[in-house]
């Protein structure tokens, strides 16, 4: 492996790892609504097509978007799951319930990305329609799986926020399996096709841990967070969308101007996401919690 190949390899891992504690920790805020929608922040979804010029993006962003519906379906799952779960079993702890279920997240996961998608990706329409079909049926269904407002109330009380270092001190063997599963996972990526790296590009390694764990510190909180679910994911398509876009021209520069305007756009990707989050996420659970009460 080059100078340059190990470079990109370390700034993968290092913005994943980033993106897992920060996202964990903005879970522990007392806005679930944005919490819940954070836990798909497109961070791996940008880095992977962008440090990979040799790959084809639109490749690569049509392998993603199947990928990155598959991950909404699992995590509402993963919280509708361990809600049952918790119920009907009383003897088993909160933390082998919920370990449980993600490690069980994560083989669906992989199965589906090793022996299902081969076949679904040639059928699949462009990153374009995809991203505008998919946020067509987040509009429909959002509605009806939102909580009403009294629950959320009562499950958006959260403990007082700690400090950023101690908060992860407490959880530091989660953050050592979270980078050591990373590593794994990018290793096999840096090795694979444009298909395999859009799969593992959308790979739901930070959101699945991140959900393990409110659900064995905060499980009260889960089934606010499970309201806009299928929002961040869809917002995440939207960014992959664009972002192929203005990558597709990019590559044909080559050389520092790919680097220099690639890091721009994936920059202000980002940034207009997070503004989305942050502004538009209360204002449009506000809507909801309205109509659902009535």
């Amino acid at each position: 492996m080059t100078s340059f190949a190990l470079g990109v390899f370390a700034a993968k891992l290092i913005f994943g790892t980033l993106a897992f504690l920060l996202i964990g920790y903005l879970g522990s805020s007392s806005d679930r609504r944005v919490a819940g929608v954070m836990l798909t922040f497109p961070v791996l979804n940008g880095i992977g097509p962008l440090t990979s010029p040799d790959k084809d993006p639109i490749a690569v962003a049509g392998a993603m978007m199947p990928m990155i519906a598959l991950n909404a379906v699992l995590f509402f799952c993963f919280i509708t799951a361990f809600g049952v779960a918790k119920q009907a079993t009383s003897h088993a702890s909160r933390k082998t319930l919920s370990y449980g279920i993600g490690v069980a997240g994560a083989l669906i996961w992989f199965l589906v990305a090793w022996q299902v998608m081969p076949a679904v990706e040639p059928l699949v329409p462009s990153p374009g329609v995809s991203a505008v079909l998919n946020a067509a049926a987040v509009a429909v269904i959002t509605p009806l799986v939102w909580s009403l407002p009294a629950v959320v109330r009562d499950a958006g009380a959260a403990p007082r926020r700690q400090d950023f270092v101690a908060f992860w001190w407490q959880r530091r063997w989660r953050v050592v399996f979270f980078v050591a599963s990373l590593f794994v996972l990018l290793a096999a990526a840096a090795i694979s096709s444009a298909e395999w790296l859009g799969r593992l590009s959308a790979l739901p390694l930070v959101p699945l841990c991140v959900l393990a764990g409110l659900a064995v510190d905060d499980p009260e909180s889960l089934p606010a967070i499970r309201d806009p679910i299928f929002i961040g994911p869809a917002l995440a398509m939207v960014f992959v969308w664009a972002f192929t876009i203005s990558l597709v021209p990019l590559q044909a520069l080559g050389g520092a101007t790919y680097w220099a305007l690639g890091i721009f756009s994936l920059t202000a990707g980002w940034t207009a996401c997070f503004l989305a989050i942050q502004w538009g996420t209360p204002a449009l659970a506000a809507a909801l919690d309205r109509w659902r009460s009535r």
